[in-house]
């Protein structure tokens, strides 16, 4: 799709009960892990919803919130966003109890947590995302694809660059859980 941010964010497509957006963009990554035979599907959306409406809305369709678990898998997502219009998207990460842990129970063994984070700042910030942006000011200079905590409803408070409508969410099946059709 070649248009502007605002064209991306104001074209929308009715497909069943899902509402896409022509700028949602949908990847496939195929583990090459030596002890992984992972094959998992993702789509980014960018519709601006809480951490816990973009935890049901992708379990609603039979995926989950990604779970990045490799550097691997970073480096392939990462290499998908520049293609996407949102500062942040929210991954399948949360905080319980003092510990981070993954919403499929796997072991949080990897991360990409920015400079200084996760900080738990305001004792809200329970819910990983990834910045789709990178954004230099404030409290320090973010870099895509990097890692940072927010409350449920993004980080607002801290400044419109966390304002929930900059807010979409990432997608995962995996071992063909999903099939895409293209917008």
């Amino acid at each position: 799709y070649t248009g502007t941010e605002e064209d991306w964010n104001s074209i929308t497509i009715e497909s069943g009960n899902e509402r896409l957006y022509d700028s949602d963009v949908k990847i496939h990554y195929n583990s090459k892990l030596p002890d992984s035979e992972k094959q998992s599907e993702y789509q980014f959306f960018n519709m601006p919803l809480t951490w816990s409406k973009a935890k049901e809305y992708c379990e609603a369709l039979n995926g989950h919130l990604a779970v990045i678990t490799s550097v691997d898998e970073q480096m392939y997502i990462d290499e998908q966003i520049p293609n996407i219009p949102k500062n942040c998207y929210w991954i399948g990460a949360y905080l319980e109890n003092d510990e981070w842990k993954w919403i499929t129970d796997e072991p949080f063994e990897y991360n990409n947590w920015g400079i200084n984070m996760p900080d738990n700042n305001h004792g809200v910030e329970t819910y990983a995302h990834m910045y789709g942006k990178d954004w230099f000011g404030g409290a320090g200079n973010k870099y895509r694809g990097e890692w940072n905590d927010a409350s449920d409803a993004g980080a607002g408070y801290a400044n419109g660059f966390y304002d929930q409508d900059n807010f979409g969410f990432i997608c995962e099946w995996e071992d063909g859980d999903r099939e895409f059709t293209d917008i």
